[in-house]
């Protein structure tokens, strides 16, 4: 089979943007979590289905995976919610401890005049 100019330009595309996802996926797993970066994949499959349903018209979804693609797709974002949720937490808790590490006196002035009295 003979590729024409068009076709060869598509097959050379395909590659790059494949070999491009593939470096952007490295790159996103060293600086996130490993279930986080499941959770990632997990929703993107889905975005594509859906892209491919519903913008490509190339595939029909059945009502129960478009409930299930919902389902999974929500499931992320609650996953993205409660990770935020934990990391801002976590980021106060550790100023909490910042700010009580030896830059103030472990007895206050008036614990000092009392016992001086």
């Amino acid at each position: 089979a003979k590729l024409d100019p068009v076709g060869a330009t598509w097959v050379f595309l395909s590659c790059a943007f494949g070999l491009g996802m593939g470096y952007l996926s490295i790159w996103v797993m060293s600086l996130i979590s490993t279930t986080s970066y499941l959770v990632l994949t997990n929703a993107n499959r889905f975005g594509i289905i859906f892209l491919e349903a519903y913008v490509m018209r190339s595939k029909e979804l059945g009502p129960y995976q478009v409930i299930g693609g919902c389902i999974a797709t929500m499931g992320a974002v609650l996953y993205g919610v409660a990770r935020v949720e934990s990391e801002s937490a976590g980021r106060a808790a550790k100023a909490d401890l910042e700010e009580a590490d030896e830059t103030r006196p472990l007895l206050g002035k008036d614990v000092l005049k009392r016992t001086s009295q």
